[in-house]
C-alpha cells in the first residue's frame, strides 16, 4: 500500500476493539507525513456509530450493537479538524463554529496510537476524553462515568486507566504551554474548496483489522 496518503485523499479512521469494528469515521487528508496525520471532516462527511434495536445512538462499549452510517453535522459548524501525531496516543480534534470559523476549545480524544491501514488508520479508542479552553486556563474531563463503566466491565484495564488519565494530563500540560499540536497552526484553517464530503471506505465494516 502507499506509503502516505495525499492531500485531499479520502481515509476511514475506525474505532477496533476485540476483534471488531465500533466505529468509524470519514476524512480528507490535509496532511500526511512521518510526524502526523491531519484529517478534515466536513458537515456532510460521513461516519458510523453503535445504535439499538430502535436506531438510536447508544455509548455502551461493554455490548456488541450494529453500526449505522450517519452523516456528520453539528449546528453552526462547518466542520472539525484532527491532527493524531505518530506515536501518541490521543488525537486532537479542532471544531470551529459560525461564519468566523470560530475555534475556542480543544478535544483531546484519548486512544491508542493510529496504526495504518489500506482504508486508513485503526485504533482503540480509550473512552475517556479530555476538553481544555483554547486559552488553555479552564479544562474538563469528558464521559467519566462512561470511562468507569468501561473499568468496572474490564473494557479498560485499571492498571490502563491511570495510563490513560495520565496521557490526558500530558495533553492538558502541552495545551496550557500553547506546545504543539495545541498551538495556531491551523486556527486559521480553511479546507479546499473543491474537496467533497468524504464516505467511508468500500469495505469499511469487513475489511481485515
Amino acid at each position: 500500500m502507499p506509503e502516505r496518503f495525499k492531500r485531499g485523499e479520502p481515509v476511514t479512521l475506525r474505532d477496533v476493539y476485540a476483534g471488531r469494528v465500533k466505529a468509524a469515521v470519514s476524512f480528507v487528508t490535509v496532511e500526511h507525513t512521518p510526524a502526523r496525520f491531519v484529517g478534515w471532516l466536513p458537515a456532510g462527511g460521513q461516519f458510523a456509530l453503535p445504535v439499538d434495536s430502535a436506531g438510536n445512538v447508544v455509548k455502551d462499549v461493554l455490548t456488541a450493537h450494529r453500526l449505522a452510517e450517519l452523516t456528520w453535522a453539528m449546528p453552526g459548524s462547518p466542520g472539525q479538524l484532527i491532527i493524531a501525531q505518530e506515536g501518541a496516543a490521543y488525537s486532537v480534534i479542532l471544531r470551529y463554529f459560525g461564519d468566523a470559523w470560530a475555534m475556542p476549545e480543544w478535544y483531546v480524544n484519548l486512544q491508542s496510537p493510529l496504526r495504518r491501514t489500506q482504508l486508513g488508520f485503526d485504533s482503540t479508542d480509550h473512552v475517556l476524553d479530555l476538553v481544555v479552553s483554547r486559552d488553555g486556563t479552564s479544562w474538563r474531563w469528558k464521559d467519566e462515568d462512561e470511562f468507569e463503566t468501561a473499568v468496572r466491565g474490564g473494557f479498560v484495564i485499571h492498571e490502563q486507566a491511570e495510563g490513560i488519565r495520565a496521557t490526558g494530563r500530558e495533553a492538558l500540560n502541552l495545551a496550557r504551554a500553547g506546545t504543539a499540536p495545541f498551538d495556531d497552526e491551523f486556527i486559521a484553517f480553511r479546507p479546499d474548496p473543491d474537496w467533497e464530503p468524504p464516505m467511508l471506505a468500500n469495505g469499511w465494516l469487513k475489511h481485515p483489522l
